[in-house]
């Protein structure tokens, strides 16, 4: 009877070693896969996570895996984990099983909070490996399918670990905006700087950015565009470039009643006003303050009834912003015809030309210039001379008409060799 009772503990704890041993394997096993599972979310390694899971949501990693941004690329590779040997549980028999693991990466949100490391994104990533960190666990679950071990709360496990850099958001001062001193509206009327930015019947308006030191030191290197917005809506877009002043350098950003879609052709129509800077990487750097535009006077063109048909009929946009026009040169063989725009600015890149008529036959030009010409000054000189009709000389009875007109045809002035009568449109 003895005997009998000791063989039954026996075979009873032989039933007991092999169940345990049967665990222990389980165990063992589900902890090299969490390992491996562990490592493949730590190297973003999509493949390999949908291999070692019974499921995977499709748009589970693909924030991650298509990402173009360089902080979180950059922040990803700080991923580290330790797996919980001593969490793991582990039956066959119920197929099922869970292991602890700790994933650890850089504090994103942490980093953020120092303003020296946020001025630009290149500053921020160099600065990611070296940050804090925080850490998240999560419970991987398991279920046996067949002889492998899968993770079965995959899209769980996946935004636990993942959510906290993938949710991260940061704007980054562009470099620019720390070279910028102030921008303000630039008084084209009077040609100062105004602490009022209202301005009644301006050419155009001009938004200036004054460079602090570093800006000025940086200045052959910098371009920006902008774009001007006219009670809201876009209206213009230009670059520009620093230039050195004796009081400063600036960026200059001009609008002109020639580019304003609402002008009268003279003016900058009445209106608000506002600038919106980018840097070449269309990085928005800066918004100007509001400009406001008044319309006291109103310009009114009119053609004058004597010039030739064979000229079109309509007024250049440019022939509003003639200070003078007058005949610097009048004698036996040489005419020139002056026009002096209201601003320099105005005849930057102005191709034009001009053909001349004379009282004898005023239906068609004896003479064209067969050039359109590009002014870039203060000046639109024209010259007209006896050899260009086959003269030595003009003849002292004929009155000789100079007619400039703008690449449309369109007329910008004309003038009479008489002295009594040169026109400049609107007259």
């Amino acid at each position: 009877m003895k005997a009998f009772k000791k063989l039954m503990v026996i075979a009873a704890s032989a039933v007991m070693m092999v169940s345990l041993v049967a665990c222990d394997k389980s165990g063992e096993i589900v902890t090299e896969v969490a390992e491996d599972y562990a490592a493949a979310l730590a190297d973003i390694d999509f493949d390999a996570i949908e291999e070692m899971s019974t499921e995977v949501g499709e748009d589970a990693m693909l924030e991650l895996e298509s990402t173009d941004s360089a902080v979180l690329e950059e922040a990803l590779s700080t991923i580290t984990y330790e797996v919980d040997v001593e969490s793991v549980e582990a039956s066959a028999k119920e197929g099922e099983g869970s292991i602890d693991v700790e994933f650890t990466y850089v504090d994103l949100e942490a980093l953020a909070e120092d303003e020296d490391l946020t001025v630009d994104e290149d500053t921020f990533v160099d600065a990611i490996a070296d940050g804090e960190t925080t850490s998240v666990s999560v419970t991987l679950e398991f279920e046996l399918d067949d002889e492998d071990w899968l993770v079965s709360n995959a899209d769980d496990v996946i935004e636990t670990v993942f959510d906290d850099l993938a949710s991260f958001e940061i704007s980054f001062e562009p470099a620019l905006a720390a070279m910028i001193d102030e921008i303000v509206w630039y008084d084209t009327i009077n040609s100062t700087f105004s602490d009022s930015y209202e301005f009644d019947n301006p050419y155009y308006i001009e938004a200036d950015i004054r460079l602090n030191e570093e800006g000025v030191a940086a200045a052959n290197d910098i371009m920006v565009e902008y774009i001007i917005f006219q009670n809201g809506s876009e209206v213009y877009s230009g670059t520009a470039t620093p230039v050195e002043y004796t009081d400063g350098t600036f960026i200059e950003m001009p609008f002109y009643a020639y580019d304003d879609p609402s002008s009268d052709g003279m003016y900058v129509s009445a209106g608000s006003y506002t600038a919106e800077v980018y840097d070449m990487d269309g990085n928005l750097v800066v918004t100007s303050p509001t400009c406001t535009i008044t319309n006291s006077v109103v310009a009114e063109p009119s053609g004058p009834a004597d010039i030739p048909v064979s000229v079109e009929e309509g007024i250049s946009p440019y022939a509003y912003m003639l200070e003078d026009v007058y005949w610097w040169t009048n004698n036996s063989d040489t005419l020139e015809l002056d026009l002096i725009p209201a601003d320099d600015y105005y005849y930057n890149d102005f191709v034009y030309t001009f053909m001349v008529f004379d009282s004898n036959n005023m239906d068609e030009p004896i003479y064209i210039c067969d050039e359109f010409r590009t002014d870039s000054g203060s000046y639109l000189e024209n010259y007209f001379y006896a050899s260009d009709i086959g003269l030595d000389e003009f003849d002292p009875s004929v009155v000789y008409m100079m007619v400039v007109v703008d690449e449309a045809g369109d007329i910008v002035a004309y003038g009479t060799s008489d002295y009594d009568e040169f026109e400049s449109i609107p007259q």
